[in-house]
């Protein structure tokens, strides 16, 4: 099972607790970041709080780069086994997924451009749902 898809806890151990997840609200974060001198920008949110997920429903990227870039969300490292989304037009795009992203507990939501002119900054919003598991 691949956790950063899942949407409901995993099966309790016999004769441990069953756990509720329980939404402890909303939030909208935004975070900027300058495009170092190859053009690449990254903002990093987190980590997620263990016995928690996060259920991110919006995501927009934008820059003021005069060249035109890509954007790529990961959980986690930036490596393309944990790549989850993406735009071809870093400048300026939103998800458009049709299920939220989850970030499990203990992980990140990583958001990198590249080809950006040098200086340029790069903005990235979120909005999620935190959620905790009961026990």
């Amino acid at each position: 099972m691949n956790p950063i898809f899942f949407d409901r806890p995993p099966t309790p151990v016999r004769g441990a607790p069953a756990s509720r997840p329980e939404v402890l609200g909303s939030q909208r974060l935004s975070q900027s970041a300058l495009a170092d001198a190859a053009g690449v920008a990254e903002v990093v949110y987190g980590p997620v709080a263990n016995r928690s997920y996060w259920r991110v429903q919006t995501l927009t990227v934008s820059t003021d780069s005069f060249l035109a870039s890509v954007a790529k969300v990961y959980v986690g490292a930036a490596v393309d086994a944990n790549l989850v989304d993406g735009s071809k037009s870093g400048n300026l795009a939103f998800s458009d997924r049709a299920e939220p992203i989850v970030v499990p507990g203990g992980q990140t939501l990583r958001i990198r451009w590249t080809g950006m002119t040098p200086g340029a900054r790069a903005t990235g919003l979120i909005q999620y749902e935190s959620v905790a598991w009961g026990g």
